[in-house]
């Protein structure tokens, strides 16, 4: 009695001209063991290399697993045995594999085997659909859900299992893929400078409301967001160009909020700015609102009158450090005045402009005297003979002055 004895079928064909036939491949049915009486089999398949001999490529023993090059081994038996629709992948002589369940309500139970028929470790139940939604799905041992992908393409991470949702998947624009939080350390960045762009980029961007085209996309419903064209348009940093040969294909929401941290700070600086203008301003209110609360304690009912000369020059100040306003011996004196018409019963000036063109006393005095009008010297009402002179030449003034 002896193992691995038993029948075989052989096929061979003619390899050359001269008709000479070599053995391609064989069948064999052969005994497992040497016991008395028991009859277990398997069945090989074997072929043959040009210039080698038959080997056995493949095996079903008499339990119905299989094994390939004598080495790998898949199986539907548990360790202890039993019939359990398990499939089992294991190396050859004891080595690691894994493991396959499909009775687990619809879900394929992958495991780890440390030895061919050991289970070493729990494994993750997979599962392709409920029958009616598509969807790869992917649990651990206790039953969460840790993975969802779906038809359209939307994968979701952490579906019941807060911890891993509280995570991101970070892609970013060097093609480096993170699972957990995008990585902000310095030692993966070089060039740091403040960031260029603020308030004003802020002040360009759209936001809109839309829905989602579900035919080109899949997705479905109402949303928020920004157009990616019109987001590249105002600065490309702001763009995401993760397509074809760096196509344009979003918005970089994820680092917005440097952008948005940046507009913050430009704000507080306007505001911090506008601040100290409104408190010295205040200061000036105090001020005058000091210099009228002592003058009511020079008030008497029996005068009837109050001193205002303080108040008028604690006005007089403000005007003067605020609207460049002077008043100065009686005259009022501004920077200057827009106006569309002036009433005055008598107005001094050293030059007059009409358009571009301009004339002095002097010159509007030649004009006068040509003319045979006689001038006005001030307000006296006298008259000075004209005296014959040369016609006065006027140029045009650039504008301005």
């Amino acid at each position: 009695m002896a193992a691995n004895v038993g029948g075989r079928i052989s096929f061979g064909a003619k390899v050359n001209t001269g008709g000479d036939v070599r053995v391609t491949g064989s069948i064999a049915g052969r005994r497992e063991n040497a016991t008395s009486d028991n009859y277990s089999g398997y069945l090989q398949l074997a072929t043959t290399t040009s210039g080698g001999t038959v080997t056995e490529r493949m095996r079903i023993d008499s339990t119905g697993n299989i094994q390939f090059n004598q080495n790998s081994v898949i199986s539907r038996n548990t360790s202890d045995g039993s019939d359990s629709g398990w499939l089992t992948l294991a190396g050859g002589g004891g080595g690691g594999g894994s493991g396959l369940d499909n009775t687990r309500g619809g879900w394929i139970n992958v495991i780890g085997a440390e030895a061919n028929g050991t289970f070493g470790f729990t494994g993750v139940d997979i599962s392709m659909g409920n029958g009616t939604t598509p969807k790869f799905v992917v649990r651990n041992a206790s039953g969460t859900n840790s993975l969802e992908l779906d038809s359209a393409g939307a994968l979701t991470m952490g579906v019941t299992n807060t911890n891993v949702g509280a995570s991101t998947l970070c892609w970013d624009g060097s093609g480096l893929s993170i699972w957990g939080g995008c990585t902000s350390l310095a030692k993966y960045k070089k060039g740091v400078s403040d960031l260029s762009i603020g308030l004003d980029t802020i002040r360009q961007l759209r936001p809109v409301e839309f829905d989602w085209n579900h035919d080109l996309i899949g997705a479905e419903g109402h949303d928020l967001g920004f157009i990616a064209e019109e987001v590249e348009a105002v600065n490309p940093l702001l763009a995401e160009h993760g397509g074809d040969g760096g196509a344009l294909s979003g918005v970089k929401y994820n680092l917005m909020t440097s952008l948005l941290t940046k507009g913050v700070q430009e704000l507080d600086a306007n505001i911090a700015s506008q601040s100290a203008v409104l408190e010295d301003l205040s200061f000036r209110i105090d001020e005058l609102e000091s210099a009228i609360a002592s003058q009511n304690q020079d008030f008497t009912p029996s005068s009837d009158s109050i001193n205002n000369n303080l108040v008028f020059t604690a006005v007089t100040s403000m005007f003067k450090d605020v609207f460049n306003i002077v008043w100065e011996q009686g005259m009022l004196k501004v920077a200057n005045i827009v106006t569309d018409k002036i009433t005055a019963k008598e107005i001094t000036t050293d030059k007059i402009c009409v358009g571009i063109t301009c004339v002095t006393e002097q010159e509007l005095k030649a004009l006068l005297q040509q003319a045979g009008t006689p001038t006005s010297q001030g307000s006296s009402g006298s008259s000075e003979t004209p005296s014959p002179t040369t016609t006065p030449e006027i140029t045009p003034e650039p504008n301005g002055e």
